[in-house]
């Protein structure tokens, strides 16, 4: 009875030190001081102008006519790192470019942090702005502090844009997505799926053997080999998952400040909160 009791408590005391190893890891990760500039452009832009249905609204950008559709988009810029990022932090020009290449029209900050915008004071450089091209400084970006930008470009409502620059300890801009997926674990996940549904289709086969019916008698050398050879792989492909899965944790973005969430981004949470609630 003792010695059931100490194996058990050995046991127990095993994986309390696991659990306290993959903790400390986890705490010593999230507490690292890092800065990470964060980037998120609303899908859910705002056509003002159609192309071709507007007969008596006559759009124009410094002289010239334009003839394509008119669409503001919302941008958020963050800071989702530990450390502050000041001007002397930025090593190249932080900018966000159209893709493909679309006149910006017109570029304003819409808001900023509550109480921080005069701390923060954001400011945009439009001399570009013609070939698709907006630069953005500013004074302070503490841990949660940001911005919202308000692009009104010539162009297709599909048309993205892209971050660019380069900070101090980082060297590209994160980007926030809502529906982050990673093509290797989707991969080996499905490699695993199959290697199951293999296993599964396998069994039934297995009785027809008469080593797949009794015990006494043993299975071929085959067989075992093919068993512990699809178990590797499975234990492989696992470990594959999880080190991916650990890697994109470490990569991924802060969550955006409550107070600069845009109204498509709250539209898409509504919306897989309804999903994931529904039977």
């Amino acid at each position: 009875m003792l010695s059931t009791l100490w194996t058990w408590l050995n046991r127990v005391g095993a994986l309390v030190g696991i659990l306290g190893f993959l903790f400390a890891i986890y705490a010593y990760l999230n507490c690292l001081p890092v800065r990470r500039l964060t980037f998120y452009a609303d899908p859910a832009s705002a056509l003002i102008v159609k192309a071709g249905q507007t007969s008596k609204l006559l759009v124009s950008y410094e002289g010239q006519p334009i003839a394509t559709d008119v669409v503001a988009a919302q941008i958020v810029l963050w800071n989702a790192g530990k450390l502050p990022i000041k001007p002397e932090h930025i090593r190249e020009p932080v900018a966000i470019a159209t893709d493909p290449s679309r006149p910006i029209l017109e570029s304003t900050i819409r808001a900023s942090t509550p109480e921080r915008e005069n701390i923060i004071n954001a400011d945009l450089d439009t001399r570009d702005a013609a070939n698709g091209r907006i630069t953005i400084t500013w004074d302070l970006l503490e841990q949660d502090d940001g911005f919202q930008i308000q692009l009104i470009f010539a162009g297709p409502s599909e048309t993205r844009f892209v971050p660019s620059g380069v900070i101090e300890g980082q060297k590209h801009i994160a980007i926030f997505s809502v529906r982050q997926t990673d093509w290797f674990v989707s991969l080996v996940l499905k490699g695993m799926l199959c290697l199951v549904a293999g296993l599964v289709l396998f069994i039934p086969i297995i009785l027809f053997f008469p080593w797949g019916r009794s015990k006494e008698i043993p299975p071929p050398r085959w067989f075992k080999t093919l068993l512990h050879t699809v178990l590797g792989i499975t234990i492989v492909l696992a470990l594959c998952v999880l080190l991916r899965t650990f890697v994109l944790w470490l990569e991924r973005p802060g969550l955006m400040p409550q107070s600069l969430i845009t109204p498509g981004l709250r539209q898409e949470l509504l919306k897989r909160r309804t999903q994931f609630m529904q039977p």
